[in-house]
């Protein structure tokens, strides 16, 4: 059968918090002491989990995380910078713990300022505890206006064998099929043919595994990865960090050169940016983003996106992916360093213009230094400002009630594995017990407010440039090639 449970109170809460209207309690101050360098105690991270409210890899099959016995630590409270993306619907996503294999320790991934995708609120992750151990429950973007958490049965194993049909154009995706819950039993929803869209990556439905059952997600538009927002990198917290604080995320991941190092992990899920090359990381579950799909047979929305948007004007930029891939996996040296502190020792004789290519290249930098590169490129989707201390808290207590708010989350799921029911076959076939839902009090998830609709069929975007040659397989600056349709040759200033 099916359980559905009520949301909690504090996520109806969240559409007033991030419209600013909100009265601030609680030790968070603007004018605490925040570092603009290395911090006693805190090493920042060029390698780690990318948070997964920027972006998650599609499984065919829902799954569990590792159970690990060591239990995270009690969540930090965060500031968010003062500076942001421009936009109103910009909102800060907090952060959350992830286990680190190598240290054998926890690390922060750490909050970011995010794009909100169109019709869509974030249902936050966290961790369970069960069976001696503790798990990842997956955090997700659940359709906007959602007033019930229904829990499922596990669906059967997939049957996706991929395209049945040719390829309408050289402009459509094959977007994966899934099993989907109708009138007590599950039916298989073959696969489709979708139309691509300038600036805009299709994200298809799949489920998340919880304690209390398998949650459904439908598929969603979601913004490319230069226009999602403001990601920050992850940060370990050793002795002499002073935790009595909020921690403000001072460094951010440039998300032109994600794809230069991006990895997903089949393990723990989710994508993974950083020097992960060499044997030892391949035999932790780390996979290259662009043969995610051709060695485990699920999803990768990133690179989907990004195969259609580079072979326009380059069609070997698949194979480029595999030759940089190869590069990196043979030459350590061309890897990027592991920390910040790394990256500040290796250009220790740099000077000049020298210094500021380098700082303008580099994947990691100062929130000041992605502002300055953002205004300097003509190309850049996004332009930095300056917000009061007013703007600031109001983010940071937005970020406390999300997390607040993940203990109640994991009560909902808990109620609803009391009532799982075992798994039906394939076929229409109805498992006992009748569905059953847990609801959501009026006002539903995290809806900052309205946000810019999804792409339609037909739509066109401004006329803009070529991709900047951001990554060594980037295609060439100017005209796109002949394959490409006159729509993406308008958009692409917005890749």
């Amino acid at each position: 059968m099916t359980h559905r449970n009520m949301l909690p109170r504090w996520m109806a809460a969240l559409s007033v918090l991030a419209l600013g209207g909100l009265l601030l309690s609680g030790p968070v101050r603007a004018d605490d002491p925040v570092p603009d360098g290395q911090e006693p105690g805190v090493e920042i991270l060029n390698r780690g989990p990318i948070h997964e409210g920027f972006g998650q890899p599609v499984h065919r099959e829902p799954r569990q995380g590792p159970s690990i016995s060591k239990a995270p630590p009690a969540a930090l409270e965060e500031l968010p910078p003062d500076q942001k993306p421009e936009g109103d619907d910009i909102v800060w996503l907090p952060g959350y713990w992830h286990y680190d294999d190598e240290r054998e320790d926890f690390i922060w991934v750490s909050g970011f300022w995010r794009r909100l995708p169109p019709g869509r609120s974030w249902v936050p992750g966290y961790w369970h505890e069960a069976d001696g151990g503790h798990r990842w429950v997956s955090g997700f973007w659940a359709a906007e206006g959602t007033t019930e958490l229904e829990y499922l049965p596990r669906p059967p194993a997939s049957v996706e064998a991929g395209p049945s049909t040719p390829q309408p154009t050289d402009e459509h995706q094959w977007v994966p099929g899934h099993w989907r819950w109708n009138d007590g039993a599950y039916l298989w929803q073959p696969g489709y043919w979708t139309e691509m869209e300038p600036g805009w990556v299709w994200s298809p439905a799949q489920y998340v595994d919880t304690p209390g059952g398998c949650v459904y997600v439908d598929g969603f538009w979601d913004y490319s990865i230069r226009r999602r927002g403001l990601l920050f990198a992850p940060a370990y917290f050793g002795v002499g960090f002073g935790f009595g604080r909020p921690w403000r995320p001072w460094a951010c991941w440039d998300s032109d050169f994600l794809i230069d190092h991006l990895f997903v992990n089949v393990g723990w899920g989710g994508y993974w940016f950083g020097d992960f090359y060499g044997a030892g990381w391949w035999g932790r579950g780390f996979r290259p983003w662009f043969g995610f799909h051709a060695m485990t047979g699920n999803f990768c929305p990133i690179f989907s996106y990004h195969r259609f948007w580079f072979a326009r004007t380059n069609p070997n930029w698949a194979w480029q992916c595999q030759n940089h891939f190869h590069r990196n996996w043979t030459n350590p040296q061309m890897r990027p360093p592991a920390t910040f502190a790394d990256q500040q020792r290796n250009w220790s004789g740099l000077r000049g213009d020298e210094l500021t290519r380098a700082r303008d290249r580099s994947p990691i930098k100062p929130v000041g230094d992605m502002g300055n590169r953002w205004a300097r490129d003509p190309q850049a989707t996004m332009r930095m400002r300056q917000i009061p201390d007013s703007e600031r808290l109001a983010a940071a207590q937005r970020a406390r009630d999300i997390a607040a708010g993940r203990s109640e989350r994991a009560e909902i799921d808990r109620q609803g594995s009391s009532r799982r029911a075992a798994p039906p076959p394939p076929g229409r076939v109805r498992p006992r017990g009748r569905p059953g839902r847990c609801s959501m009090p009026p006002g539903g998830v995290f809806t900052p407010g309205a946000s810019a609709p999804p792409p339609r069929a037909g739509r066109r975007w401004p006329r803009g440039r070529s991709p900047p040659a951001c990554c060594p397989w980037s295609p060439s600056r100017g005209t796109a090639g002949p394959r490409s349709p006159a729509r993406w040759r308008a958009a692409a200033g917005s890749w």
